[in-house]
């Protein structure tokens, strides 16, 4: 029986030096990362990022303080606003990224949010309205988010949703009246 045992013991340990001996090569390997840094030498709009991603092409896109920019590993095309162009970004002051459903990409700025429609190549712009507040307020967006549906919500001076299949915006601001409102942490929704 001590034999047995003996012999169980021995073909554990000769098992375990043979992994150990060839996995060693793998676990050793230290992986190679090769960082470099793109800033406004490179193309890129400008050095303070607020947001980064990479979409379902590959694409690299990036919000910034001056304009969006697409990366495509080499080089960068910026985005920006103007004023003689209203399929224009809204805004440079590019705050939040998301991907729609349909490989759009939505843009969070401060002047409302932005969908650039790859397949044609230009941005429709959505702004938000309310008649109880200013409307510069209104279109500080600070977040974004895709829900099951698709729809795309927009977070400022409330919450705001975007129905991209037919462009519809329903807005959810507080109201001091009725308790299923929106709310902030104090109760109250100003």
């Amino acid at each position: 029986m001590q034999t047995a045992v003996v012999k169980i013991f021995f073909a554990c340990i000769v098992f375990f030096i043979a992994v150990t001996v060839k996995l060693s090569p793998v676990i050793a390997q230290v992986p190679n990362f090769h960082f470099e840094h793109l800033s406004v030498k490179n193309g890129l709009s400008s050095n303070r990022v607020n947001n980064i991603i990479q979409d379902r092409q590959g694409f690299y896109w990036i919000a910034t303080v001056d304009g969006l920019n697409r990366f495509d590993g080499s080089s960068f095309k910026v985005f920006r606003y103007n004023r003689n162009d209203s399929l224009s970004l809204a805004n440079n002051f590019c705050n939040i990224l998301l991907e729609g459903d349909d490989g759009d990409i939505w843009v969070a700025t401060m002047q409302g949010v932005c969908r650039y429609q790859k397949k044609k190549g230009v941005f429709k712009n959505y702004f938000f309205h309310h008649p109880a507040v200013n409307d510069n307020i209104l279109n500080t967006v600070y977040g974004l988010t895709k829900d099951e549906k698709g729809n795309i919500w927009a977070s400022s001076y409330g919450l705001w949703k975007i129905n991209p299949a037919n462009d519809s915006v329903n807005g959810f601001l507080c109201n001091k009246n009725n308790v299923a409102s929106l709310s902030d942490a104090s109760g109250v929704f100003n």
